[in-house]
């Protein structure tokens, strides 16, 4: 069974391989069941757009923060209404707030989690909702990543930062929140500039299987989070 995929407007050809469009795909509808025309978005370490150019028709403001001075003149060139900042986002003082905040595979570069939460804290609005991205060590793929290359694995880990679950529930339950939504994705054995058919047979297994609810083994999670509600 061959699945088809929506396409990206990233310009990075990994991003337009089968695997790369297949995560495009999986990330992109866990971000929209949280956007509406009322929406503000905050996209951190954006890049090109290939999140915030597709989401700008269905939100009311979209602002864009990255380091990479190019690709953010690529989603200008591509959609002047989308507002860029090139600034690291934990030294940007923003004078607004965001109902809606992204970062997909982003979070790693932010080596204190207190801090970067306490600034997702501070820029969402009261009802507002954070997703994210990040793969998870506890895994089986990277427990055999981790066997594999056992005398580089943990280096790699620390030098960007991934944080178990466990870890983040803790630093959630500082700042208040809660998850509001989680999936796990990701189970293909593939690099990501791969071409084979088999990216499509694996996307439909991982469906079909519901891979996506074995969130302890799951390579990657999307997680959405919330304020606690207030009894």
């Amino acid at each position: 069974m061959k699945m088809k995929f929506k396409k990206s407007y990233s310009y990075k050809s990994h991003y337009q391989s089968p695997y790369g469009l297949y995560k495009f795909n999986i990330q992109y509808s866990f971000i929209k069941q949280f956007t509406d025309s009322t929406k503000s978005v905050l996209d951190i370490g954006g890049g090109d757009g290939r999140f915030s150019i597709p989401l700008m028709d269905d939100v009311n403001m979209l602002t864009v923060i990255d380091l990479s001075k190019n690709d953010l003149e690529y989603i200008q060139n591509y959609r002047s209404d989308i507002k860029v900042i090139c600034n690291d986002f934990i030294e940007e003082s923003f004078i607004e707030k965001f109902s809606l905040i992204i970062a997909i595979e982003s979070i790693y570069y932010f080596p204190n989690f207190n801090r970067f939460f306490q600034k997702i804290d501070d820029l969402l609005t009261d009802d507002g909702i954070f997703v994210f991205s990040f793969t998870n060590p506890k895994s089986v793929r990277y427990l055999i990543r981790k066997y594999r290359h056992k005398d580089t694995v943990d280096a790699f880990r620390a030098s960007y930062n991934e944080p178990t679950l466990e870890e983040l529930m803790h630093v959630f339950n500082r700042f208040n929140f809660e998850i509001k939504s989680i999936k796990g994705f990701n189970w293909m054995p593939f690099k990501i500039d791969s071409t084979g058919y088999f990216v499509s047979v694996f996307a439909f297994l991982e469906k079909f299987l519901f891979l996506n609810r074995f969130i302890s083994m799951s390579p990657w999670l999307m997680v959405a989070i919330k304020r606690k509600s207030q009894k």
